[in-house]
């Protein structure tokens, strides 16, 4: 099975949090699941990485599967969106919603 991993969980990994640096080695040292990330969250990863990160950064990278994004995807991620956002704006939680974080549920409803 695919374990879609966040970029958020990449960065803190890489920022060496403990929490994030256990929850990756454990879905490594299994084989009931395959380390992916998304496109979206390489390129987050990818683009803002500072001078001098980037030989360890493509490095674990390296260690993940990338999966792309297709016309299907960007439009179930696009209902996820709006129906996220409605719900979010009526609990008063939040105006915005980062569109990479409905791209990863939207790829696994495919």
């Amino acid at each position: 099975m695919r374990a879609y991993i966040d970029s958020d969980i990449l960065i803190w990994h890489l920022h060496g949090k403990p929490k994030a640096r256990d929850f990756i080695r454990r879905i490594q040292k299994t084989d009931e699941f395959e380390p992916w990330t998304g496109v979206m969250q390489r390129a987050e990863i990818i683009f803002f990485m500072c001078p001098g990160e980037e030989e360890a950064t493509e490095l674990f990278l390296s260690l993940f599967q990338t999966a792309p994004v297709d016309q299907a995807i960007i439009d179930t991620a696009g209902g996820l969106y709006r129906k996220w956002l409605q719900a979010m704006v009526l609990i008063s939680m939040m105006l915005y919603w980062p569109l990479q974080r409905c791209i990863i549920p939207a790829r696994s409803l495919r």
